[in-house]
């Protein structure tokens, strides 16, 4: 099990490394795997929007289920800026906007259909994302290979060896 989400209508959804998604409702297990729509079978985050939306990381690339319905976006068929398949985390923020972390690109903000990509130009310390978190302040905060970062709003804003070792980041809490 890499992943699990309990959604608003009391279901379990379980993300497997190659095995796809399971979804637990109404006492009846239904799985779905990239022969349904998955972008791949290894599974890292699972996320729930304001809408209602499971969005779904994986390692060849981001899913939106909706309505019965997956929607894939992978690297090669997203018009609107996808810059890598391995999404590892996935958070919203108060705007209903989503913060997206790809091991190789950096982060992505996906608003109003369009995907922003920031990476070490933008001031992440590291491209390879591990995770990310959306506080209650609304603050976006970034942990990467080579440490932490802070969004201010415009950019991001590596935080000082002295202050946080430039290691891995892999969780964030809050």
């Amino acid at each position: 099990i890499s992943a699990l989400l309990h959604d608003k209508e009391g279901n379990l959804w379980v993300g497997t490394d190659k095995g796809g998604l399971t979804l637990l409702s109404n006492s009846k297990f239904l799985t779905y795997t990239s022969i349904d729509g998955l972008p791949g079978d290894i599974v890292y985050p699972i996320h729930e929007s304001s809408d209602g939306s499971i969005w779904i990381g994986t390692r060849k690339g981001l899913s939106r289920f909706k309505d019965n319905h997956f929607e894939k976006f992978t690297r090669f068929n997203t018009a609107n800026e996808l810059t890598s398949n391995q999404i590892r985390s996935i958070d919203s923020a108060s705007d209903g906007s989503l913060w997206i972390g790809a091991y190789t690109s950096g982060v992505l903000h996906y608003k109003d259909d369009h995907f922003q990509n920031y990476n070490v130009t933008h001031g992440l310390p590291d491209n390879k994302t591990r995770t990310l978190l959306v506080d209650s302040q609304d603050r976006v905060w970034v942990g990467t290979d080579k440490g932490l970062a802070l969004f201010d709003g415009e950019k991001f804003e590596a935080y000082r060896p002295d202050i946080c070792p430039a290691v891995s980041i892999l969780h964030i809490i809050e």
